[in-house]
This record gives C-alpha cells, structure tokens and sequence, in this order.
C-alpha cells in the first residue's frame, strides 16, 4: 500500500477525510430527487427516507399524493399501488426486482398520471394464476390484474429514464396493460425489455413510444391498441415517433383498432401473423423497418384461406363492408420485406410516395383492393424506389397509377395487375387490348371495353420480369410517359402488355418482349414504334437503333418470341440481337449505383436530396429527403393528456445550461444541464404557468453560463419550433414547439491563452445548491466539497476529478442545515493543498 505524507496545511483536512469515509458519508448515496426513499424486501417496505403521501401494508406500498418516491429494494411478494385519480406522481424505480403472485406488481388506477423513471436494472414479474381472471372465487378474479403493469381506464403512464426495465408477463398474461381511454407512453434513454403470455405493450386508450430500445416477445400481438366492442371513446392508435423496437410476436407485431401513426423508429419485426397493421388508416413517414412473417416468403404451411401474414397492412374490420376506406399513406422510410403474404396490403387504397423497399413474397409485393398511387408528379427519380425480388404478382390494385419512382419487379405470375379482390391462383389473360377475357380475379368476364379496371403510367422508371404478364389490365393500359421495360412470359398464352381494354401509347418509352400466343402489339396514340419477330436467347444483346444510332439496349433475361419497341422521340429505326454485355448508357437498369451521398441538407424549411452516381458512366439518380419540419407537418395529434414535446439540449464541455419552466430565469433553475449529465432531456411548457405544453405554443427558456475563460460560440435549433430568440446576454427562449424532434446545440470556445493555474475562481450557493468556477492547471486535482455545521461538524463531503488545462463549473448538493460550505483542491496524492474558499 502506498504511503501518503500529508502536509500541516491539509492535516486538518485529512481528519476530516478518515471520519467521513468511516461513517459512509463518501460517496453520499441519498437521491438528489426530493421525496420518500422506499426499500422493498420480503419482511416489508421500509422508509431509507421518510416522506408523506404513502402508506405500507405489509409488502404493498400504496401512494396517494402527488410527489417524487424513490423505490429500491427486492421483494418476491410485493407490489406498488397508485391510488384512484391521483396525478403528478412520480415514481424512480432504482434497482428493484418486484413480483408479486396476487395482483399486478405495479398498478396505476383509473385517472391516474403516473411518470416511471428507470434507474438502473428493474424488473417487474406478474406471478398470476391466469386462472385467477375467471375464478368463482370473487375476491381472487377482483384482484387479478393480468400484467406487470396495470394501467386503469383514464389513467396514464410514461415510462422515462436511462435504465432498464423489464415487464415480465410471460408466466400470466400481458407485459404492459392500459385500459379504455388510457395512454401508455415509452419515452426512455434507456431500454424496455417486455415478456408476454399475451399482449406485450398494449393499452385500450392509445401506446406512443417516442424513444427507448424496446425489446418485446409476446405470445399474442406486441404492440397492440384494440378497445372492446362497446368502448366507443378510446382512441385505439399506436403512434410510433422513434426509438428502437424490436418484436417477436406469435400473432401481430403491431396492431391497432383505428390508426397506426410511424413518423420515425428502427423495428426489426418476426410475427407469425402481420407484421404491422391496422384496421383504419396506416400512415408512415420515416424509419427503418426489417419485417419477417411467418418464416418469409418461402413459408410452408401457409393458407390463405385461414391465415394472414402480410408486411404492412390496412384491413377492414367489418368482412360484410362492400368497400373499405382502409388507407395506407407512405410518405418515405427504408423496407426489408420478407413475407409469406403480401409485403403490403390494403383493402382500401395505398399511396406511396417515397421511401426504399427491398421485398420478398410468397404473394403480391404491393396490393390495394381500390386504387394504388406510386410516385408523385413533383417526385424525384427514386420517389419511391420499390424492388419486389420475389412475389406471385409484383403490384396489383382495382386502379394502378404510377406518376414516377423507380420499380423493378420480379414475378411468378404477372409483374403489374390491375384487377379487383385478391389474386393467388392462375390468370389466363388476353393480349395487346384486342381479345376478349374469359374472366380474373377483377370480376366476371373482366369486360371486354375495359371494366372498372386500370393501369395507367405517366412517369417514373419501370422494370418488370414476369412469367405471366408484364403489365396485366382487366380495362385500359394507358402508357404517357416514364421509361418501361417489360419481359413477359416466354412460351404460352400470356403477354408482355396485356389489356381487356385499350392500349394506349403516347408519350412513354416501351421496351417489351415475351411470347406472342396472343398475336403482336397495335396500341392506339400513333407513335412510332419497331419489332423483333424473331426468337430471341436468354443473354442476348438486344439494340434498339434510330437511325442509325443506337437508343436502348438490354440483355434478355429469358428466351422471347418477339419484342417490341416505342418512343417519343423515335423516328425510324429497328431492333436486333446479338452477343455482349449491355452499356450503362444505353439502359438505365444497369448502372452500378453507389451510396449515395447527400448533395443538398434538409432544414426544417426545405427538402434535402440524397443524389446516387453510378460508377461506370457517372449517371446520376437523386432521391428526397425529408425537411426537418415535414415529420411534425405529418404527426398526429398528441394524446389528451399534455404531456409536452420532448426538448434534448445537447451542452459541450465547460459549460451548464440552466432551464427555467417559464419566461422569469430568476431563481432557482428547474435543471442544469452539462456535457456529463445521465439526461439532457427537457419538456416543452407554458411561458406562464410552467406546465407541460405540446399545444404548439409551448416553450423552452434557459440560460447559458459558459466557465470563466469561455465564451458562447452558437447556439442552434433544429426541429419543430418557430423562433430562437436572444433574450439578454446568454438567456435565450425557444418559441411555439410543435413536435418532439427539438434538438438545441450549444457550443462554446475558450478565450483565455494563458496557462491555466490551479485555483477555486467563484464559489457560489443559493439553498442547498452549491456552484464552483475551478480552474486546473495540472492532472489529477480532486475538488472536494465540504459542508459543515454550525457548530463546525462535518455534515457532508462530496468529491469531484477535474478536468487538465481547463476552467470548469461543477454543482453540488449541499444540507439544507450547512452553515457553512468549504471548497478544497487537492493534487492526486493528496500532499498539498492547491486552493481553497469557503462561504
């Protein structure tokens, strides 16, 4: 063991050290949160920190009043109860293990606003008899609760906090469950791990998770909002602002009765039925989603007659409803699809307007009952970018519109459908628009004049290899721009173009091969269009010329009967074949993209753009990014119960933020904020009452107080919000907060040039709260901070490292009852005393 000579200047000193280590006082350990501290073990619930508002009953701990209660401990039959309409509670669960065998480990009751805040690991086990729900005994079946957390009707719950929790129901029922009109909130730093026999987080009301890592395995739905038969009130929404979830789920990975509402998030989903679905309206506009069924799009033992194991779908609750307005509305996000079902399906109409999707199906990639929207006019080329490298029908719908994008679509059967109801079985088809239908899944007989049925293309980049039809409509085909490139089945009765209607050609570029059972192309527009009449060999090289300049090449990913080809701009010219290799220039599926790398940044004003070059030719495609501001243009209204927007304040070294809850910055902050702070996280709030506000004209003020020998730099805002206003020198206020995607940067810079000495510059106390400017000049001085009594007791002592060659400000919690507050620093060795100041 080393041994430490001290000097006389720090030998008093060095008593009060050995006494305060002896007593335990160093570290202190009590929470800085004020409130009850309760400690839960088997023989009871004992007061570490008495407090008010509680009471204890053998192993149940009940509150009653509003307040902050820190509970620890370990109990194997214990449980925590907030009392019928009390609100404001919050409770920090730090390190504690609870399961309770009788009722809920943790129940919240009706009308309760209850916020959790994670501390390190806890876990809740529901150790219910699930036969207990429908005992003839009362008192059994009245107490059961069927969940590791309960939250009764009207109540509502938000999980916070940097720990993790786990809410184990795998032995019962449900992980997280909220009743009729009751919301269940994630908004974590930390993680939520959630183990179900049943439902794993699920409430009545509404679930909205705005951050965490959420882990869930559930033996029904993982996420799920479904309110009973006769609960007209509830909401019934699963809104999805960000965070990391992950869900293996033996039925739904997330369900809901009315609306499923993604602005953002990354899920990596395994159900064994949907992966996301609900019976209203499913609205993405960000994210990144990973999404398996059943075991993909090879599954066996699939039917669908009696299963559904869709991706992404809208479904109508009502099987008697002769028409649905399900909608899913997909405005960007990234796709891995892997489906034993269709990757996304509504039996009502989709529009997709942006995002990235990589699909595997053992059904159709893309299918709407009524219309299907791709693309937007104002789109760019990979607005969306949709790539269905398996499926039995690429994309299908009553109407097909496709306005621009990029689609390259593989299938077994036909490539694009337009047609009513599902499709799963064989569709002989007619061709070129002249030959009658001798009927399809669109209706009876699929009308020769066109039906009700279509597909119409007027921009946009597709490519579609199928061994059915290419493009298959049960009405009109009506090509007026983008550039098509279509293989159809090689040897039989189906067609490249394929129409019970009109073929219409004027203004699109065609390229289009197969068999030709059906007889040759005679579309109506009068453009110029050639034709290859001969066989063609999978591999060869097929060159359109005009003139004599070649305008289209590709390579034959099948043998073909003939092939055809129509353009605009074509004036004369002919299609041979031949051997080699297909040059990027003249095909625009075979450039060799990159990346991508983002040529213009997305404020909150404007889109950005993500521009991909191909490595060959240097051709270059672009694709949207959305503005900072569209997220909160899009979100859906926040639950009833305000809650405000969450604000993360991110502060650099040697500085602290102070954050006051309404436009007077006088006083005590109501959080200080550092480069090392557990959670920089804010809540958006009345300028005039400090009360938690997501109205759109909630706030955010604070001070920022740079260390002596610093100066602020910038401060910036990204996010919802109106204004950044400089108030006075270093207070600021962030104006009409709309969304929780608020992030304020501070950044500061030193102005001081000489060498740091090791020194205390201000020391500074106000209550209980004790701040200190401590420059250090040398590596390895420990701040210590000492508060004594008036009698010249030692009541606390609080030590603190500092950083080298740096001026920083550091907070400390003092006894209310500390006449006075000395701060020392001392070198590593504690051998000499570098400074010192007292208040």
């Amino acid at each position: 063991m080393k041994t430490i000579r001290f000097s006389k200047a720090v030998r008093a000193l060095a008593v009060l050290l050995a006494v305060a280590l002896a007593l335990g006082c160093l570290p202190a350990l009590a929470a800085e949160e004020s409130g009850a501290v309760l400690t839960f073990s088997d023989a009871g619930v004992a007061e570490t920190v008495s407090g008010s508002g509680y009471s204890i009953s053998g192993t149940t701990l009940t509150v009653s009043a509003a307040g902050t209660y820190t509970v620890t401990g370990s109990c194997g039959e214990g449980n925590i109860v907030v009392k019928k309409g009390t609100t404001g509670v919050t409770l920090i669960l730090s390190e504690l293990d609870l399961t309770c065998s009788s009722t809920a480990p943790l129940t919240c009751n009706k009308n309760t606003g209850v916020t959790l805040q994670i501390e390190g690991a806890v876990t809740l086990t529901d150790a219910e008899d699930p036969a207990n729900e429908d005992s003839a005994d009362e008192a059994l079946a009245e107490a059961f609760e069927g969940a590791a957390i309960k939250v009764k009707s009207g109540g509502s719950l938000t999980i916070t906090g940097g720990g993790t929790l786990t809410a184990d129901g795998s032995k019962c029922k449900n992980g997280v469950k909220g009743g009729a009109e009751a919301t269940v909130t994630v908004d974590m730093d930390g993680a939520l791990v959630i183990k179900a026999a049943n439902n794993g987080l699920a409430s009545d009301g509404s679930v909205v998770v705005k951050a965490g890592t959420l882990d869930i395995t559930a033996g029904n739905e993982g996420v799920k909002s479904e309110p009973d038969e006769d609960d007209t009130a509830s909401a019934g929404t699963v809104t999805v602002f960000g965070g990391e979830l992950s869900i293996e789920a033996a039925s739904d990975g997330i369900q809901a009765a009315n609306a499923v509402n993604i602005v953002g998030g990354t899920f990596t989903i395994h159900a064994q039925s949907d992966g996301i679905q609900s019976n209203g309206t499913l609205t993405v506009t960000d994210g990144a989603f990973d999404i398996t069924t059943l075991n993909g799009y090879q599954s066996s033992g699939f039917n669908a007659d009696t299963m559904s194991c869709k991706g992404l779908k809208a479904s109508e609750s009502d099987e008697d409803a002769e028409e649905s307005d399900c909608l899913i509305l997909i405005t960007g996000g990234v796709f891995t699809l892997n489906t034993a079902d269709d990757a996304v399906h509504s039996d009502g109409s989709i529009q997709i307007t942006g995002g990235s999707f990589d699909i595997w199906t053992g059904d159709d990639g893309v299918h709407a009952d009524a219309d299907l929207t791709l693309g937007s006019e104002a789109g760019l080329e990979r607005d969306p970018y949709i790539t269905v490298h398996a499926s039995y029908e690429g994309l299908e719908a009553g109407n097909l519109y496709i306005l621009g994008g990029k689609y390259h679509v593989t299938a077994s059967d036909d490539g694009i459908n337009a047609a009513g109801g599902s499709s799963n079985g064989t569709d002989p088809g007619g061709g070129w628009g002249n030959h009658f239908r001798p009927g399809g899944p669109g209706g009876p007989g699929g009308g020769g004049s066109g039906g009700d049925y279509s597909i119409q293309i007027s921009g946009g980049l597709v490519y579609v290899n199928a061994d059915g039809d290419g493009l298959d409509s049960n009405g009109a085909l009506t090509l007026t721009g983008g550039e098509i490139e279509v293989w159809g089945q090689s040897n039989a009765d189906n067609e490249p173009l394929d129409s019970d209607g009109t073929l219409t050609i004027q203004g699109a570029t065609v390229f289009a091969a197969g068999a030709r059972g059906m007889g040759y192309p005679n579309p109506s527009g009068g453009q110029s269009s050639v034709m290859y009449t001969k066989s063609i060999s999978a591999g060869s090289l097929l060159t359109v010329t005009n003139g004599s300049s070649p305008v289209f090449q590709t390579n034959a990913p099948k043998s073909a009967q003939f092939a055809f080809y129509s353009s605009p701009s074509l004036s004369g010219g002919s299609i041979s074949a031949g051997s080699g290799s297909v040059s990027c220039s003249c095909s625009a599926w075979a450039h060799q993209w990159d990346e991508g790398a983002v040529t213009t940044e997305a404020t909150t004003e404007a889109a950005g753009v993500l521009t991909y070059t191909c490595a060959v030719c240097g051709a270059t495609e672009r694709q949207t990014i959305p503005t900072l501001a569209e997220a909160a243009e899009e979100e859906p209204e926040e639950p009833e119960t305000d809650e405000g927007y969450s604000v993360k304040i991110l502060v650099p070294e040697h500085c602290t933020v102070l954050v006051y809850n309404t436009q007077d910055v006088s006083g005590a902050p109501d959080a200080a904020i550092t480069a090392d702070s557990d959670n920089a996280t804010v809540l958006s709030r009345n300028s005039d009452t400090g009360a938690p506000d997501s109205s759109g004209d909630g706030q955010v003020n604070f001070v920022v107080k740079p260390e002596e020998g610093c100066e602020v730099e910038d401060v910036t805002v990204t996010g919802s919000y109106k204004n950044l206003k400089l108030i006075s020198e270093g207070v600021y206020r962030v104006t009409k907060i709309t969304a929780g995607d608020v992030v304020i940067t501070v950044t500061v810079k030193q102005t001081e040039t000489e060498p740091v000495v090791t020194e205390v510059r201000s020391l500074d106390r106000e209550g209980t709260a004790v701040t200190a400017a401590l420059a250090c000049g040398e590596e390895g001085v420990t701040a210590w901070c000492a508060a004594y009594s008036a009698e010249g007791r030692l009541l606390s002592l609080d030590p603190k490292e500092l950083a080298a060659n740096a001026v920083t400000t550091l907070s400390f919690t003092v006894p209310e009852d500390a006449a006075t507050v000395t701060i020392f620093l001392l070198d590593g060795d504690f051998t000499s005393l570098c400074d010192s100041k007292t208040i």
